[in-house]
């Protein structure tokens, strides 16, 4: 199962971590198959957690646990899958380090996970993956999940007071485990480890007095650390503590940030203006951090009222003095811990910004301004985010992520629309860049907002509930024998076609594409209509399922699985089948699961879901003749023609040349134009480059149109690192010509010539989205989206259509002597197979023999023909 496959890959990257180089380009290379929608992630290395939770980045390895602790993570490691616990502890004890201690421990007996969304549901328990979360109150939503659902294996950490003002219901869900203060004998021996480990000198005087400020707290000494490090101090004396600590984290907190924003008693200039600037960041962000370039923006903004409120404005030495002690990971910024928001909301015995704290939250807060002013730089750092990632995708996709993430964090999917922000935009990024974590979270987020709108996803929190429905309508399913005799067949009420008749055309298309390819593989899919078919094949079988909507991989896989168990039943009866149907009766018991699988769907209910995503982009790319086949596939779900439609190309200009389009279009060495694409139509595209070097090249393509916002776009991850180049290889336009031509003959040709332009085909798909495309699928639906979509161009894209039926019918001169006798190539059976199509009765009718010209211009044109009847 592939969320089997994948959480287990995952989890071997942490493992390991840091080598895990392997894995993880395992990951990246089926990043399409691993595009998976879930409320919990496992992490591919612990400096994701350690991250996350701001953590000291060297923990792993150096937790020291004294009895008590290691009893309480034992009892949780040796605890059964099903139960639920609760670290508890005060600010400073260490109670997020002891919960990734259990994390990183229990990592080692099976997968575990964070909790990305709080759309949370039992899927984590099918698959024996215990969840996390740091501290819990802070995420009311989540809360409420767990208090709702009878959710098992689950293991948070909390406040004392926070986790008392809980429900009750939710509280009895979990075992209680308090984290006491360490002993200060304990203390010591930490202390001595943290400074030996970070190069720092001590002596026994200093650690004592260290020991005795701490109060039993290791996240004191690892502030100290940090403070001694940014300020260059190599040697920790008692004289240094007294100068600069005093008892107690938060008050040592309160005391560092006096330092930072004032100048004696006086506050620094620009100091009033940063401590509203850190309110801002721990009252009013969900979770407390944000993307920097939101934040920069913001504290811009705040600084106009703070002048004018305060009479102090930014002043960026004293705002990046403070911004120093925030770390900044993956474009994001937040508090290095816990207690700094508790001191800038009023806490501690010597906090030194009461008197300031209550009038910015009068004038700030409490008169909504703060919230006002974050709305007001959604816009604009949208717009600017969204243009730097446009010019360099690869080194602005973390910001962008980073961005996303913290407007879905912080707005709703209406407010951020009101805003500017393109939702799809948002979806394709996360789903190309999938496979890294910050994206695979956000993909998460979106998914638990709009669960309909990306459907090429596998969504692991519909596993084993009752939310969402299928995106595909099941509408037929057939059992054809290999020789194309039908054994049984299921249909939807509203499904019309004659069983025998589909089973000819499938069977004869499958045969059709073996021979023209000389490959033992199966068609895969074909489109037809509105229609898909989805073929698995077996040993003696084949199972055709006739779908409206997106068939995904889970349909694919249920297929193939209800197959072989058939097969394997029924092996007996199935080898040298005489064609009794009564015989294989039993086996509509196999498929009839299957079909149930989208029963309650309507087709109206796909077109919901379809219409939802608007505009989309789709890429595979091959290597023919030494070229590189790009294929586009441009779909406009939306009722309004996209107008300004537009390619962009992001490559190596000194590694790849473009030298084709099909149909032909106006291209320049960056864009490609378009014009326009019809409401509710989709276009063909397809580009051929000539690869220049040998060296790791890449693509993206956007597909930019006109918005009511400006200009809005979709974009696809083609390739990424990928050496094109073949040494040696002498390439020609004729040849690639050629090589197209022969893909489309229905002849196979086998003569000298075209063994050289029918090169190997290296066949590598990349989505926006997860998709199935076959071959021959592709070949089909871009002709018959090439001719439908040049019907919507204005009169010069007339000649355009022109240019591509001729292509399509001409027969390259290269094989006009080579060409097979069509009864020895095995056409005249595909062609027989058809021609049945032809008579009503449906009785078998021998077509008369063509010669070669009329058979090579004939035989795909009568698989579309019966493709166009359907």
């Amino acid at each position: 199962m592939i969320i089997g496959e994948y959480i287990a890959k995952r989890r071997e990257s942490y493992l390991t971590y840091p080598n895990n180089e392997e894995v993880l380009d395992y990951l990246h290379n089926n990043r399409e198959r691993f595009t998976i929608s879930s409320y919990f992630d496992v992490p591919t290395d612990p400096s994701v957690v350690i991250t996350d939770w701001a953590l000291p980045e060297n923990l792993r390895g150096n937790v020291h646990l004294d009895s008590f602790r290691q009893q309480l993570i034992e009892r949780i490691t040796n605890s059964t899958p099903d139960k639920n616990f609760v670290i508890i502890g005060e600010p400073g004890v260490g109670k997020t380090v002891m919960l990734f201690e259990v994390f990183d421990r229990l990592m080692y007996k099976a997968p575990v996970g964070i909790l990305s969304t709080d759309m949370i549901a039992k899927a984590h328990e099918m698959f024996g993956v215990r969840v996390f979360y740091d501290d819990i109150p802070e995420n009311q939503k989540l809360v409420d999940a767990l208090t709702e659902n009878d959710v098992k294996g689950v293991i948070v950490s909390s406040r004392e007071a926070d986790w008392k003002a809980l429900p009750t219901e939710m509280q009895a869900k979990f075992d209680r485990l308090t984290v006491p203060l360490f002993s200060e004998l304990d203390m010591k021996e930490m202390i001595k480890k943290m400074m030996t480990f970070q190069s720092i000198g001590f002596n026994d005087e200093s650690v004592e007095i260290l020991a005795e400020y701490a109060e039993g707290s290791p996240i004191y000494v690892w502030s100290m650390v940090r403070e001694m490090m940014h300020r260059s101090v190599k040697t920790l004396t008692a004289e240094y503590i007294k100068e600069n600590s005093v008892k107690g984290m938060i008050n040592y907190v309160a005391q560092l940030l006096q330092r930072l924003l004032k100048d004696g008693e006086e506050y620094r200039e620009g100091g009033l203006h940063a401590l509203a600037s850190l309110i801002f960041l721990s009252d009013h962000m969900e979770e407390r951090y944000s993307n920097d370039y939101f934040f920069d923006a913001y504290v811009e903004e705040l600084s106009k009222h703070t002048e004018e409120i305060l009479g102090d404005k930014m002043n960026p030495k004293t705002l990046n003095l403070v911004l120093a002690y925030l770390p900044i990971n993956d474009s994001v910024i937040r508090f290095p811990h816990d207690t700094w928001p508790d001191v800038l909301q009023g806490w501690g015995d010597m906090n030194p910004f009461s008197t300031e704290l209550r009038m910015i939250n009068r004038s700030f807060a409490d008169s909504g301004l703060f919230q006002n002013l974050k709305k007001e730089v959604v816009t604009d750092v949208w717009k600017s985010t969204y243009e730097r990632y446009k010019r360099t995708p690869s080194r602005q996709k973390n910001s962008f992520l980073a961005l996303a993430d913290t407007l879905f964090q912080n707005f709703t999917i209406d407010e951020l629309e009101k805003f500017g922000v393109d939702i799809d935009i948002v979806r394709q990024v996360a789903s190309t860049y999938s496979h890294i974590p910050q994206a695979a979270k956000l993909l998460s987020k979106i998914q638990a907002v709009l669960p309909q709108t990306v459907t090429r996803i596998i969504n692991i929190q519909d596993i084993g509930t009752e939310k969402g429905h299928a995106p595909y309508k099941i509408q037929e399913m057939y059992l054809i024998y290999n020789d194309g005799r039908m054994i049984t067949s299921l249909m939807d009420e509203e499904a019309k076609v004659d069983s025998d008749i589909m089973s000819s055309m499938l069977t004869a298309i499958n045969d059709f594409v073996k021979d023209s390819f000389q490959t033992s593989g199966n068609l895969g899919s074909i489109d037809y209509g509105e229609n898909q078919v989805i073929l698995e094949r077996g040993k003696h079988s084949i199972l055709a399922s006739v779908v409206y909507g997106e068939a995904n991989r889970d349909l694919r896989s249920r297929m193939g699985r209800a197959l072989t168990k058939m097969e394997s039943d029924y092996a007996s009866k199935l080898r040298g089948w005489d064609g009794d149907v009564d015989s294989l009766s039993g086996t509509v018991e196999y498929l009839q699961p299957v079909m149930d699988l989208s029963k309650a769907v309507t087709r109206d209910m796909i077109d919901v879901l379809q219409a939802l995503k608007k505009v989309n982009l789709r890429s595979s790319w091959s290597q023919v003749a030494g070229f590189v086949q790009v294929n586009l596939m441009l779909n406009n779900y939306s009722k309004k023609q996209l107008k300004g439609v537009k390619l962009t190309l992001e490559y190596g200009a000194d590694f790849l040349k473009l030298v084709k389009t099909e149909p032909k279009l106006k291209y320049s060495v960056t864009e490609v134009d378009i014009k326009k694409v019809a409401a509710n139509a989709e276009m063909a595209v397809t580009l051929y480059f000539e690869p220049l070097k040998s060296t790791q090249a890449s693509l993206n393509v956007h597909l930019d149109y006109d918005s009511k916002t400006g200009q809005s776009s979709v974009s696809s991850a083609v390739f990424e690192r990928v050496n094109l180049y073949k040494e040696g290889i002498k390439l020609e336009l004729e040849n690639l010509d050629n090589a197209a031509r022969a893909e489309i003959v229905s002849e196979p040709v086998v003569s000298a010539p075209v063994e050289v332009v029918e090169a190997s085909v290296v066949d590598v798909e990349v989505a926006a989205e997860v998709v199935d495309v076959g071959e021959v699928s592709s070949d089909v639906e871009v002709m018959d989206a090439v001719i439908d979509d040049a019907e919507a161009f204005e009169t010069e894209s007339e000649v355009v259509e022109g240019e591509v039926v001729a292509e399509v019918v001409e027969e390259p001169e290269v094989a006009q002597h080579d060409v097979p006798d069509p009864g020895d190539s095995g056409v005249d059976d595909l062609m027989s197979k058809l021609g049945e199509l032809d008579d009503p009765e449906n009785k078998p009718k021998k077509k008369e023999k063509k010669s070669d010209d009329d058979e090579d211009k004939s035989g795909m044109d009568d698989v579309l023909g019966k493709l166009d009847e359907l």
